[in-house]
């Protein structure tokens, strides 16, 4: 996993929108496996709020390759927090 970002894209008031993207890379040496990303967001005081699983795109990658997942978010997903939250993303090999 290169990174992993939480952009704010709208609201702010009632619903607020975010998408949670990143980067991973192969820096191996061997193509990958088919890869997905498990992204995990909690709360600041660690409670779990929200958890999916998204394909990378490329879903194989060749050495040296990255790959990119974004996952619209929004406070309706995350147990109604708006601001006080984090997300990490894994890489998993899909099964």
């Amino acid at each position: 996993l290169l990174f992993t970002r939480i952009d704010h894209t709208a609201g702010y008031v009632f619903t607020t929108h975010y998408v949670v993207w990143g980067k991973v890379a192969n820096t191996g040496g061997t193509p990958s496996k088919p890869i997905s990303v498990q992204i995990n967001c909690n709360s600041n005081s660690g409670a779990p709020l929200y958890t999916t699983t998204v394909p990378l795109r490329p879903g194989v990658l060749q050495p040296g390759d990255t790959g990119e997942f974004s996952q619209p978010v929004s406070s309706n997903d995350l147990q109604g927090t708006k601001y006080n939250f984090d997300c990490n993303a894994k890489p998993i090999e899909r099964k």
